[in-house]
């Protein structure tokens, strides 16, 4: 069996009554958000994050995309508020983040949507905001690992536990062989780490594992 894989680096695992640090910026950030709405749909989204843009693409590689701008609110420690909006003229969306761990979650996407009384039926319900509602069947919960991210504007030290690795170390290496003189670094122990395996059989057949 051939193997290609890939990995996301879990550096840690915090206790229950532990809560991960949220960091103050998003920039450079890639988050792999396993999605369910509200009316039962599944999906697996991933969104990554500029100075001022959000980019939204569906993990199964269909070409579904969505370009917003975005802006960060900091909520305790913990939590991040990412307000999406595609043009000035759509409703705002929000995403909420809640760190279990320095790089993994949960969350809410509350999908909103501006309409006219006539437009509404059972699928939306109403904000305190005339004319705006938010789309049940568009919004839901989630769970989010970080599968990219740039160290930079964190509340914390992100590279305690890894201290001597040069910034690759916290990126997504899949499909990458090692450029000029750059090797990968391989760590002395895999306590706290998330593999994500993309996996080529010999008959051609491929599947996506995750081994924690």
């Amino acid at each position: 069996m051939l193997l290609a894989f890939g990995f996301l680096y879990a550096p840690k695992f915090l206790s229950a009554d532990q809560e991960g640090h949220a960091p103050d910026s998003l920039v450079g950030w890639t988050l792999r958000m396993e999605i369910t709405s509200s009316d039962g749909e599944s999906d697996v989204d991933l969104i990554s994050f500029s100075a001022d843009q959000a980019t939204e693409t569906d993990e199964d590689g269909s070409g579904h995309q969505h370009v917003s701008s975005y802006t960060l609110e900091k909520v305790g420690e913990s939590t991040l508020i990412v307000r999406l909006s595609e043009n000035p003229n759509a409703a705002t969306d929000e995403i909420t983040l809640n760190f279990d761990t320095d790089y993994s979650g949960s969350g809410n996407f509350d999908d909103f949507a501006l309409l006219d009384s006539s437009q509404v039926d059972d699928s939306f319900e109403a904000t305190a905001t005339s004319g705006l509602y938010k789309d049940l069947y568009g919004s839901g919960t989630f769970t989010f690992t970080a599968t990219a991210h740039s160290g930079s504007g964190d509340s914390h030290d992100s590279h305690d536990d890894h201290a001597g690795q040069d910034d690759h170390a916290d990126h997504d290496h899949a499909g990458e062989s090692g450029e000029g003189d750059h090797a990968g670094h391989a760590p002395d122990s895999l306590v706290g780490w998330t593999l994500r395996m993309e996996i080529t059989s010999s008959d051609g057949e491929s599947d996506v594992d995750l081994i924690s």
